[in-house]
């Protein structure tokens, strides 16, 4: 036996789908050893072992003048969205008074907005990298990040590792968006 998704929608006033939302990108980022492709096996894997099922688009929601609501996202044939793409404040903005459920994959948004984020070790991969460098000889290391509340986080605490090396010039970034 097989439930049929449709009648169970009807019944329950929920889709049991969930939105992912990436950045668009050409086809060769997609490869299994990229990070999109990590991302979305991650997030297929959630949703299945949650009975979802998980619906891919690719938008620019970087850009306020330029943002589009995905049709999924005006239908209502998404329960939630996973944000994994760099998102306007603005943008932001228009999703939280939407109330439809987001989460955010990243640390480019303010949490005053209300959107829950989800962040990897970005902090201990920065280390890592930093300590890998340093061991190959290399002594000045810039780390250039988009602009952001997020980012800023980062830069601050990239800027300490100058500190802990004594040879080594570390210095960080923000870039206007």
């Amino acid at each position: 036996y097989v439930p049929n998704l449709h009648a169970r929608s009807l019944a329950s006033q929920r889709s049991h789908v969930l939105g992912l939302i990436v950045l668009p990108h050409e086809p060769r980022h997609w490869t299994e050893k990229s990070y999109l492709y990590d991302l979305l096996m991650g997030v297929d894997q959630a949703c299945g072992g949650s009975g979802y099922h998980c619906q891919v688009a690719s938008y620019q929601f970087s850009n306020p003048d330029r943002f589009i609501w995905p049709q999924f996202m005006r239908d209502s044939s998404v329960d939630g969205v996973v944000l994994a793409c760099n998102t306007h404040p603005k943008v932001i903005q228009q999703l939280a008074l939407h109330r439809l459920p987001c989460v955010h994959i990243g640390t480019n948004i303010d949490a005053a907005f209300g959107v829950d984020c989800a962040y990897g070790d970005i902090d201990g991969g920065l280390r890592q990298m930093v300590c890998h460098l340093f061991e190959l000889g290399h002594r000045r290391i810039r780390l250039i990040l988009p602009s952001g509340p997020g980012p800023q986080a980062l830069a601050d605490g990239f800027r300490w590792l100058d500190l802990v090396h004594d040879r080594l010039e570390a210095s960080a970034v923000l870039m206007p968006t």
